[in-house]
């Protein structure tokens, strides 16, 4: 890697070079960012809005709601680690990971539809039992999307630098997609007369939007690492050289040191992701962050409609945030240059507190808006630079890994983090709603709403991300896996394979 070489430079000799190989990296890319706009359009009326459609418009409690959805969530760790153990162990003649693109883009389609399809003339218990089923289903079908999508930084691109750069790239697409939804959805609920109507009409809408943008990914993708569909890839781009580098590598994931085959099972290869002391502490990160981002969402529609007076202003915040963290994702580019990715993500996640902490002040002393809007954009700003690397770093996390137990398990390495934060996130959800059982909250009260419950949408909006924030800069410090450090151990593994393929 040429330290000397601008961040424009780079992106251009990674992705735009007139080689094969720059064209696979850049439809990886493209991939990895059309996949996000779907999954943002899957994802985000169901994040931010599905609990305020329950308690609004469906009027059940808070508690419920949120008890509902903590189950769900406990359910859904436990698909997450079962959909790693797949992507580590099913192979189909296109790879591990992309055509579930193509299998789950529609069944998840329906699924968001079905969410926001609750009747108001339903009982409490039956609106309480067909939101935990569908859900639930819900839950299920977007982690056989998100797994590999996640996965994809590892398997989709075989050198560090080109991960880094590819993290940036697919980023930028990933928040500009975040920007379209989060900012145009809150203006375009609030024009459609906020009616338990407008959210089932508009589900409709990002649903099938979500299911072309999924199956366009699928037509992108190509892996490179983990099966024989990534050996042919790397032959067609890379030349046979590269490619039987690329088998030897895949044989080697079969045999120890000692040429015996490996007898893989599930508890044995959790045995060893929990040994690995690099993906501990990247799930600490994980969790901090998710934390915050949790109590953020989960109450941001309570906080516009009863802090900034409606549910139009989460347009502001989201577009805030959106716009936030593109320009943290822009000016991440030249900073991964001088600084290692561990550095960035310290950096990004001391600038998101500092901007918490600046809007709490806006809000909480100075009762200002204005405040608090650049308060959240300085926050964005560092999350546009952990979401620059968080990819890069898990990467790292599973490369270390193979160089330390001898095989890679790409899936069970995101998906165990997945399964940690899910955890934390039914944890949070329960809490949030319990908080705003506990202080009064009841939906449809509008300008009744007690004092002592908007405190609290106040603090769990502005507090707890800034403690969170806080916590990943700290774990952040702790990681240690440079480039350097990460191109030996690459080099390592190359020969152990070679010298293993020989015997």
């Amino acid at each position: 890697m040429n330290q000397h070489e601008g961040a424009i430079a780079r992106f251009k000799r990674i992705f735009f070079s007139n080689t094969k190989l720059s064209k696979r990296n850049r439809d990886n890319v493209l991939s990895m960012g059309v996949n996000s706009f779907g999954y943002t359009f899957f994802e985000e009326i169901v994040t931010s809005y599905m609990q305020f459609f329950y308690t609004e418009f469906m009027m059940l409690e808070a508690a419920i709601v949120s008890g509902v959805m903590s189950v769900g969530v406990i359910i859904d760790g436990v698909t997450d680690f079962l959909m790693g153990l797949i992507i580590d162990r099913v192979e189909t003649k296109k790879g591990r990971l992309r055509h579930w693109f193509l299998w789950m883009a529609i069944p998840t389609g329906l699924a968001v539809m079905a969410i926001f399809m609750c009747q108001n003339s339903w009982s409490s218990g039956a609106k309480t039992i067909y939101l935990f089923i569908v859900y639930n289903v819900y839950c299920t079908f977007m982690t056989a999307l998100r797994l590999p999508r996640h996965t994809m930084i590892s398997m989709c691109f075989n050198d560090a630098e080109a991960r880094q750069m590819a993290n940036v790239g697919s980023g930028v697409l990933k928040e500009l997609s975040q920007l379209i939804i989060t900012a145009g959805l809150p203006l375009l609920l609030a024009k459609l007369g906020e009616t338990a109507s407008a959210y089932t009409n508009t589900s409709i809408v990002l649903a099938a939007l979500g299911i072309l943008f999924f199956i366009f990914s699928y037509f992108l993708a190509r892996e490179v690492l983990g099966s024989k569909a990534a050996v042919e890839t790397v032959r067609e781009t890379e030349g046979e050289e590269a490619a039987e580098a690329t088998e030897k590598l895949l044989q080697a994931q079969k045999f120890d040191e000692g040429g015996k085959e490996r007898r893989r099972n599930p508890i044995k290869d959790f045995g060893i992701l929990i040994a690995n002391k690099y993906w501990i502490i990247n799930t600490l990160t994980a969790l901090a962050n998710g934390i915050g981002i949790g109590f953020m969402f989960g109450v941001a529609a309570y906080f516009a409609t009863y802090t900034l007076g409606s549910i139009a202003g989460l347009s502001g915040i989201f577009g805030t945030m959106s716009v936030g963290m593109m320009v943290g994702i822009f000016l991440v580019a030249p900073v991964i240059i001088k600084f290692d990715s561990r550095m960035v993500g310290v950096i990004g996640s001391f600038i998101g507190a500092i901007g918490m902490a600046f809007a709490a002040f806006g809000i909480l002393v100075m009762h200002s808006i204005p405040m608090m809007y650049a308060g959240l954009f300085i926050r964005q700003i560092g999350t546009g630079f952990i979401t620059s690397i968080n990819g890069d770093m898990t990467a790292r996390v599973i490369d270390y890994g193979e160089w330390k137990f001898g095989y890679r398990i790409d899936g069970l390495c995101f998906s165990g983090t997945a399964v940690m934060t899910k955890i934390c996130s039914a944890v949070s959800t329960a809490i949030l709603g319990f908080t705003l059982t506990a202080v009064g909250y009841k939906g449809g009260m509008g300008g009744d709403l007690p004092q002592s419950a908007i405190n609290a949408i106040n603090y769990m909006f502005l507090l707890v991300p800034c403690g969170a924030m806080i916590l990943s800069g700290i774990f952040y410090m702790m990681l240690n896996l440079s480039n350097a450090r990460i191109a030996q151990m690459r080099k390592e593994i190359a020969e152990r394979a070679e010298k293993l393929t020989e015997k």
